[in-house]
């Protein structure tokens, strides 16, 4: 059968793994582990690798690719590979809490390394540490950019919202703190970003004066971006009714806050760079040389979904492949 993830093969039965922190860990095998990222922003990683990956619907249910470095390492030696830099991050947190268990990544980041291909992972770090001495080592032969997905510091009035997901601010902090740590220079994604609940003036300088003493080389922040009707607005009803007429006056039909919002919002980020010395992350050299021609995507192989969980919710659109209002 076919998830539409890389041409699964006939999986495993779903199990239940021990302290993997997911509700559901489902096991399997693939044909391919290079995936096109759909809709990737110019200049980032068009292609990803998920070792780890989320149902788009529910991100507690996850799907452990067995064999993803044997299947990685072929691809990686065909003539048709280019070395463009891969997403690790797009469809699942490859360090979310079930990588504890099944430690897919050290033999990803080898077969990486020794393909000379840079990668930039993206994650909410909750099982991080125990690779960071790899990641340094990769960092010196290869590109490696490591991005912690963090929706802000109090984050209790976002709780129930899809896409914020995962562990709390304190430790989503402390993988920033051991990545600095380990000299990797990591960067913040700050998402989402959601208007009057957690864009306060206030909230943001505590926000940023923590990632500086945490040792963030870099931080971008992106607004939550949700179509009219979506999932956003039914949990916001439920959550907070008295900001929805509000939030819809904000929206006004489009996926993205108003432009006076969007100014008004940039200038105080502006402000707190300065303050701080926090510049916006450079988005990974992912398109220095075009994908040889094995690499369009095969029938039945389609793009990889938007991520879910630590790097945003795939219904609400939250994920920054596909939100231009980054700030």
């Amino acid at each position: 059968m076919r998830d539409g993830l890389g041409g699964v093969l006939p999986g495993l039965e779903r199990v239940d793994v021990t302290g993997a922190g997911a509700s559901i860990c489902r096991e399997t095998l693939v044909r391919r582990m290079l995936t096109p990222v759909e809709g990737a922003a110019s200049g980032a990683p068009r292609w990803a690798v998920d070792p780890l990956r989320s149902a788009p619907a529910d991100p507690q249910q996850v799907t452990a690719v067995l064999n993803a470095a044997a299947v990685l390492t072929k691809e990686l030696r065909r003539r048709s590979w280019r070395a463009e830099t891969v997403l690790l991050g797009h469809a699942g947190d490859p360090y979310g809490p079930a990588e504890a268990d099944y430690r897919l990544m050290p033999a990803v980041i080898r077969a990486l390394v020794q393909a000379r291909t840079g990668f930039a992972v993206r994650t909410a770090g909750a099982a991080m540490e125990p690779d960071l001495p790899q990641l340094r080592d990769a960092a010196a032969d290869v590109p490696v950019t490591v991005t912690v997905v963090l929706p802000g510091l109090g984050t209790e009035v976002l709780a129930g919202l899809p896409g914020t997901e995962g562990p709390p601010a304190a430790a989503r902090l402390a993988a920033v703190r051991a990545a600095a740590r380990a000299g990797l220079r990591p960067e913040v994604a700050v998402t989402p970003l959601v208007p009057y609940l957690t864009d306060d003036p206030a909230g943001l300088e505590t926000l940023f004066a923590a990632l500086a003493e945490a040792g963030a080389a870099a931080v971008g922040l992106t607004t939550l971006r949700c179509a009219p009707g979506g999932a956003f607005f039914d949990w916001l009803a439920a959550a907070h009714p008295k900001l929805l007429p509000h939030l819809r006056r904000l929206y006004a039909g489009s996926a993205h806050p108003s432009p006076a919002y969007r100014r008004r919002l940039a200038a105080t980020v502006t402000a707190l760079r300065a303050r701080y010395d926090l510049p916006r992350p450079q988005l990974p050299a992912g398109r220095d040389r075009a994908p040889g021609p094995g690499y369009a995507p095969d029938p039945g192989h389609g793009a990889a979904p938007a991520a879910t969980g630590a790097a945003g919710a795939a219904e609400c659109g939250v994920g920054a492949e596909r939100q231009p209002a980054l700030f």
